[in-house]
Formats: structure tokens, C-alpha cells, sequence
């Protein structure tokens, strides 16, 4: 069954199954929420929005973006009540910067190599990606979740030389995961790194799964925003996330919800190698050297400029240009 499928049947069944029930906290009308969403969450918070919204009678409006678009966004409206970034970096960005307070981790999001159905180009692991000719997509590190993903699977899986002829491959730097996904579909790149959830949404794709893109998943990390005049009203939200009903959600589109035992014990259990995917060089990885970080940058005349509220204070591979620390 398609994700809208099945968001319209599960809401229609909580919408039917759950109506507000009578021991619940009553909630002003008027009392509603504002919540900043990485895009590639979308699908299961649209179905527990709604769902809460049928217990609760809260409305709950909810916006879209790269994750570190997010945090300018947050920024400049100063307003808003929850923040939930893709990757655990953008909220400790928000934290420094003062603007979330409460936080707890959601689900699991794992990068993965996707391409058009039936792999006519015949690839199977990062290394493949550096092949001369391809056309790659992969996410802004500045602005997106998947992109500072992408930066940590490649120093641990690739060498200088290969990152260096990724990054000469690299036509389309993303500032969300969805565009990746429809740029792909479009016919526009040959291949690009997104979250695992997110192939599923787009027609005519397969994602390619390596052994060693389980260490780079990344967890969606909720966080309670301080300029919130309902602070506890999204608190509760980020609780019915983490809960059975809210797990439930997740699971029901795909996503794997956040375990605190989980650990890298676990992935003792994935397999040492895969057929037609080679080992990966090291769990360490090479340290990516200046040079290799200063490769050429290739215009993205899709790809604003964002600006320095949303750029994470960190060095960065993907687009060429390492970043000073202040």
C-alpha cells in the first residue's frame, strides 16, 4: 500500500476509533501548536498530528524544511513550540543558541544509496559513486540532515580520492531530503544519498542498502522550543510521539522508533559483507585531509544561499568549502 494510502486509512481509523476522550486534560480551543519539521518526517507527523488533534482537540500546524533551514526559520518568526530536526547535530545547534529547551529522541533515520528501479547503472556502494559520468544528489550539510549524514558515512567509508571524485560528480546539492528524492524520479541525477523512508514516496525508485550505512543512521530528536507560550502543551506532543500510539505511527509508515538499549551491539548482527558491495575500509575511516575538503565547488543554481543562521559551525566535505570555526 502507498504512504498516502495508508496515512488517509490509519487517520481515518484513529479520526473514527479515537475521539476525545473524557479524562483528558481539557485544551482551549484556541490553545493550538506550531511545530518545524525536517521534511523527511513528514509522512507519520501529518498521521500523528491528526491523531493527537482527535484525542486532544488541539490543533497542531506544522511547517517544512531542512533541518537547518529550521532553525532560522525559528530564528526570524520568533515563534513556534516544538523544533524536530533530522539529525541530533541541529539540535544541539538550537541548543546553543538558547532556543530549545526539553528534548527527547523519536525515531531512527538511515541513509541509504538511491536509484531509478532496477539499478540500470549498476550500483551498489558508495565507492560506485565515484565513477566518472555519473550525475549524484546529495543534501546540503548547511541546511539538511541527510547531507551531514552523507559527510559521516563517506570519511568512514571512502577514501580521499573517492570523496574527491563524488564531490567532482555532484551535481545537485539539496535543501531537503524531498528534492533529492524528486530530482531523482525526474530523471535529473543517476543517484543520491537519502533516509531509507524516503524512497518509498517517490515512484520508479529502489534504495540500495549497505552493510555499513547502519552505523550512520541518524535519530530524530524532538525538542521543546523556549520561545513556546505552551510549553507543556509540546511537551505532551513530544510524549505522544514516543509513546505506543505514537510508536505505532511510526512503525505503520516505516520508521523505526527510537530504542534508548539500541546500541552498536546491535549491528553485530548485520552482515560482515554483501554480495556485489565491498567492506568498508574501516569502522574509523580516513581522516579527510584539507585538500581533499578544498575540492572545486560546483554551482547548484537550484540551491539558495542560506543564510548564517542556518550553517552549522562545522567543516564540511560535501560542498567543497571547509567552514571556519568562530
Amino acid at each position: 500500500m502507498r504512504p498516502s494510502l495508508i496515512t488517509a486509512s490509519f487517520v481515518l481509523t484513529v479520526l473514527l476509533a479515537s475521539p476525545i476522550r473524557a479524562d483528558a486534560d481539557p485544551i482551549p480551543a484556541d490553545d493550538n501548536l506550531f511545530v518545524y519539521c525536517c521534511a523527511g518526517f513528514r509522512p507519520p507527523i501529518e498521521a500523528a498530528a491528526q491523531a493527537f488533534s482527535a484525542e486532544t482537540g488541539v490543533k497542531i500546524d506544522l511547517t517544512y524544511a531542512g533541518s537547518g533551514c529550521l532553525i532560522a526559520q525559528a530564528e526570524l518568526a520568533g515563534r513556534g513550540d516544538l523544533f524536530l530536526p533530522g539529525e541530533e547535530h541541529y539540535i544541539t545547534k538550537a541548543q546553543e543558541r538558547g532556543i530549545v529547551g526539553t528534548i527527547s529522541q523519536v525515531a531512527y533515520l538511515r541513509p541509504v544509496i538511491a536509484v531509478r528501479k532496477g539499478n540500470p547503472l549498476d550500483i551498489h556502494a558508495l565507492a560506485d559513486l565515484a565513477r566518472p559520468g555519473l550525475r549524484v544528489g546529495l543534501g546540503d550539510p548547511k541546511s539538511v540532515a541527510v547531507g551531514v549524514a552523507s559527510e559521516s558515512w563517506f570519511r568512514a567509508s571512502l577514501t580521499d580520492v573517492q570523496i574527491s571524485k563524488i564531490l567532482k560528480n555532484t551535481t545537485t546539492r539539496a535543501i531537503n531530503v524531498n528534492e533529492l528524492g524528486n530530482q531523482l524520479a525526474l530523471g535529473g541525477i543517476d543517484a543520491a544519498i537519502v533516509w531509507d523512508v524516503t524512497v518509498p514516496l517517490f515512484e520508479g525508485l529502489e534504495a540500495i542498502v549497505t552493510p555499513d550505512s547502519r552505523a550512520h543512521r541518524t535519530v530524530i530528536t524532538g525538542g521543546v522550543l523556549q520561545m513556546s507560550k505552551r510549553p507543556e502543551l509540546a511537551a505532551r506532543f513530544l510524549s505522544f510521539l514516543t509513546e505506543s500510539e505514537g510508536r505505532e505511527i511510526l512503525r505503520s509508515f516505516g520508521y523505526e522508533p527510537y530504542e534508548a538499549e539500541v546500541a552498536t551491539a546491535s549491528d553485530a548482527d548485520a552482515p560482515a559483507s554483501d554480495p556485489g558491495v565491498p567492506d568498508a575500509p574501516g569502522t574509523a575511516g580516513p581522516t579527510i585531509s584539507v585538500q581533499a575538503a578544498s575540492s572545486p565547488t560546483f554551482p547548484s543554481p537550484e540551491v539558495t544561499q542560506q543564510s548564517a543562521a542556518a550553517t552549522p559551525e562545522r567543516e564540511h566535505i560535501i560542498d567543497g568549502q571547509p567552514e571556519a570555526h568562530p
